[in-house]
């Protein structure tokens, strides 16, 4: 189990799975400052972004969405759930690797 805060979440095609939603997300990271206060912090796109990708599910999108909505932007991941693979960026044209719902 990991934590993220969830950059984006937008809808795309993949190439056999079909309609697809893409989550980028960073992982928390906690700053503890002098005198003891610690924080949860995210920095916005770089290279800590992480590329999630599941079902274009209605009711598993909207279940993410409502967890960040109640959670300060953080979603839980279960990593056992995904695999890493690689993708290419569309955007870059460049391969990658991503996490991959293993529930297609």
């Amino acid at each position: 189990m990991k934590e993220y805060f969830v950059l984006e979440i937008k809808g795309g095609e993949h190439s056999t799975k079909g309609e697809i939603a893409v989550i980028k997300a960073n992982p928390v990271q906690v700053v503890t400052y002098p005198g003891g206060f610690s924080r949860q912090v995210s920095y916005m796109h770089g290279k800590d972004t992480e590329t999630f990708i599941i079902p274009a599910d209605d009711d598993m999108i909207q279940s993410i969405i409502s967890e960040t909505q109640g959670n300060s932007g953080v979603w839980t991941v279960f990593l056992d759930d995904f695999k890493d693979e690689i993708s290419r960026n569309d955007d870059t044209n460049r391969r990658m690797i991503v996490h991959m719902y293993r529930y297609f």
